[in-house]
């Protein structure tokens, strides 16, 4: 019994690795137009918190304000947390097709939602006279989003999303 749960362990990491490399991989093809999401979602949370920015094609987007120059690069979009979730959702193979295309869906939409918030709020806790703590800051919510966001959205569509119906007992038992 515990041989048949490792080895069942050892193909849902397997399949996690390979579909989450995967994901990585065509995700990045995507890079432009999750970037563009990623600069005008945050640049309207930015606007609500009450800073004015603009944004600036160049390579990559840039948020720009009098107190900061903010260079949108690929793992601010939240490519490295969807990957993840692709990965994870997909491996689960207890939960049918649709319920995993489902999730995987609503996920980048997750992500893409609280990336624009991290993004500003790390954006409108910057101070440029202490550049060495916001760049704490940045890093410690780059890792709690990472964890938190990617952990709690799966744990959420696995166990209540998608919980399994428990069997009927038969009739007359």
């Amino acid at each position: 019994m515990k041989k048949i749960l490792y080895l069942k362990a050892l193909k849902f990491v397997a399949m996690f690795l390979i579909i989450g490399s995967l994901a990585f991989f065509l995700l990045s093809f995507a890079s432009g137009f999750f970037a563009l999401i990623a600069a005008y979602s945050s640049q309207l949370l930015l606007m609500v918190l009450g800073v004015q920015t603009q944004i600036v094609f160049q390579q990559n987007p840039h948020l720009i304000s009098p107190a900061f120059d903010a260079e949108l690069i690929t793992l601010c979009w939240g490519l490295l947390e969807m990957a993840v979730i692709v990965g994870i959702i997909a491996s689960s193979e207890e939960r049918a097709i649709f319920q995993r295309i489902y999730g995987i869906l609503l996920g980048i939409f997750v992500v893409l939602f609280f990336n624009a918030m991290r993004i500003a709020v790390t954006l409108r806790l910057f101070n440029s006279s202490e550049p060495f703590a916001s760049e704490i800051a940045h890093d410690v919510l780059f890792r709690i989003s990472l964890v938190l966001v990617v952990l709690g959205y799966y744990a959420f569509w696995y166990l209540v999303l998608t919980a399994l119906k428990p069997k009927a007992a038969p009739i007359g038992k």
